[in-house]
């Protein structure tokens, strides 16, 4: 049997087992063929594939393969799986032939089965190795995409997103290096190469497709285009619970909080996961929106009861996001449910940093348990940023978390001798673009500059002085970052080299070595920073590093919401 034979055979087996009504004698049949067919591809005929010149065949084989990894025994946690070993090899002829050896329209299924099995098992592919398939892939896909059906351009932004996903895994595991700009697998233009044929065929999508495209740039915080946010209603009531939880946890992330749509169907066949995702963007939408939230929201309502007898079957991060629910009516039954079960998972050694942050900041009460965890988490953290002058911002990835929350930052910042004193004069709030962090910055500085010496000299060097002054400069997150070597970002779920107000520390650095030239300098004077949302702690990690390179200079920072947090303390 030849390859193209075999890969039909795998391809109409994969679809029987994934028919919701089997037949369970055929099924184990079918099993078995798949897993003899499989073994034949991998043991007694490996030329088939490392031969094959078809990419057309190579992709539907990845295809049928990662569609079967389900149906099949699992694998020992120190092997790798059938389906994962006839991906990566596939894998590794295709990177022989080369990318535009592929046809376009295969060039999602290829990468859908790598990204749908590199989730399953991480193990498939090194950070490496997906590096040196996704070079390939922004160097010939943007060329491709007319070759591409309205299906297949859903299915390459899923398989973008789960592949940043499953790097960003390697990241937190590995040992993190400093960041050499934004560390992204896909390149941006590729998103927006896709996203703009995408545009073309708005009205072909399914509302699986949809909701998938919303949850990929969500995950990897790409704007939503807005024929994106005008399909999606349209399409709810034709999602699946899932398809709807997704829709709406990335509707929210994203901040389309005025996008986000009460669901109408029952909650009864909910998953966990499913309830947690789609109560936080509910509650979040009632929360935030700048017009008075609705008193009462049934569909939230209704939510939160689906979700009071599921408590328990929660992980942490689900958990601290149905603890969203909590704030429109903090006390109650379901207040009590999450404190208990999160005690719990604390005593199993599963409660996760960001969620004990999240759930800091939503319980009404936090139980004593719960409350001293919180306490030994805020010591930690401000032990490591009290360290990065001397050591460096590169340990910050492994605290496991992005933020301390609006209440803990706030008092972070002011333990810190960051924090802006409210002194009773008016400041304007921020308001961002969905998905856009802002930072205003300020300053009034003094630069002196040690004029080099010639050699023939035997004279104290010269000094001059430059004033650099700032009345009001706006940064928006995601702009290009200035190139110095002062200030240094880390990873934290991604590289946070375009955070707004790393943005701003960066392009004062910049000014000043720039107007100094090539003597040495030093600054004096005040610089203010004033952001749209509390800082991540690998800016908080900036600012420590610019107090230390710049003692005589005065740094404060404040956030929206910053003065009246640090005044409930």
């Amino acid at each position: 049997m030849d390859l193209a034979n075999i890969v039909i055979c795998l391809s109409r087996i994969s679809r029987l087992l994934d028919q919701k009504t089997p037949d369970c004698k055929h099924q184990a049949e079918a099993k078995h063929l798949a897993s003899e067919l499989l073994l034949c591809l991998t043991q007694s005929r490996p030329d088939l594939v490392a031969s094959a010149t078809s990419g057309h065949s190579l992709s539907n084989l990845a295809w049928a393969a990662a569609r079967l990894q389900e149906h099949l025994p699992k694998a020992d946690e120190t092997e790798v799986s059938l389906p994962s070993a006839i991906v990566r090899t596939v894998i590794s002829r295709v990177l022989l032939l080369g990318f535009e050896t592929l046809p376009g329209r295969d060039l999602p299924v290829l990468l859908w089965a790598l990204a749908w099995l590199q989730r399953m098992e991480a193990k498939l592919l090194s950070i490496q190795e997906l590096q040196q398939v996704t070079s390939e892939l922004n160097t010939h896909l943007v060329l491709r995409l007319s070759e591409v059906a309205p299906q297949g351009l859903a299915m390459l932004l899923w398989s973008f997103a789960a592949l940043e996903s499953s790097a960003a895994s390697f990241r937190q595991r590995d040992k993190p290096e400093p960041s050499q700009g934004r560390s992204m697998l896909v390149h941006w233009s590729s998103y927006r190469a896709v996203a703009k044929e995408a545009s073309l065929h708005m009205s072909s999508f399914s509302a699986r497709e949809l909701a998938n495209m919303a949850w990929s740039m969500a995950t990897v915080q790409y704007s939503m285009p807005g024929w994106l946010l005008q399909e999606l209603p349209g399409k709810a009531a034709q999602m699946v619970p899932q398809e709807c939880a997704n829709t709406l946890w990335a509707l929210a992330s994203a901040s389309h909080l005025e996008s986000v749509e009460a669901a109408t169907a029952s909650f009864a066949n909910w998953k966990p996961q499913e309830l947690a995702n789609a109560t936080w963007a509910l509650a979040l939408s009632s929360g935030r929106r700048r017009t008075p939230p609705t008193a009462n929201n049934p569909t939230l309502e209704a939510l939160r009861c689906g979700a009071l007898a599921r408590v328990e079957e929660l992980d942490c991060i689900e958990l601290a996001m149905l603890a969203a629910a909590l704030e429109p009516e903090p006390a109650g039954e379901l207040a009590a449910r999450i404190s208990t079960h999160a005690c719990k998972l604390l005593y199993e050694g599963r409660l996760q940093p960001d969620a004990l942050v999240q759930l800091s900041e939503r319980l009404p009460e936090m139980p004593a348990k719960l409350e001293k965890a919180w306490v030994e988490l805020q010591h930690e953290v401000r032990r490591s940023l009290q360290a990065v002058p001397e050591k460096g911002p590169d340990h910050l990835p492994s605290l496991g978390l992005t933020s301390m929350g609006a209440a803990g930052s706030s008092q972070l910042l002011r333990q810190l001798g960051l924090l802006a004193v409210d002194d009773g004069a008016h400041v304007e709030e921020l308001i961002p673009e969905p998905g856009e962090t802002l930072c205003m910055m300020h300053y009034d500085l003094l630069l002196t500059v040690e004029e080099p010496a010639t050699a023939s000299e035997d004279v104290q060097p010269a000094l001059r002085h430059l004033t650099l002054a700032e009345p009001g400069l706006l940064l928006s997150s995601g702009g290009r970052p200035d190139r110095q070597e002062l200030l240094r970002s880390v990873t934290l779920r991604f590289s946070r080299d375009r955070d707004a107000e790393f943005l701003a520390l960066s392009a004062l650095v910049v000014r000043a070595q720039r107007a100094a030239g090539a003597g040495n300098w030093r600054l004096r004077g005040s610089v203010s920073l004033h952001i749209s949302q509390a800082p991540c702690l690998s800016c908080i990690g900036a600012m420590r590093q610019f107090q230390h390179a710049f003692p005589d200079v005065r740094l404060t920072v404040a956030f929206d919401g910053s003065c009246q947090e640090d005044a409930k303390r």
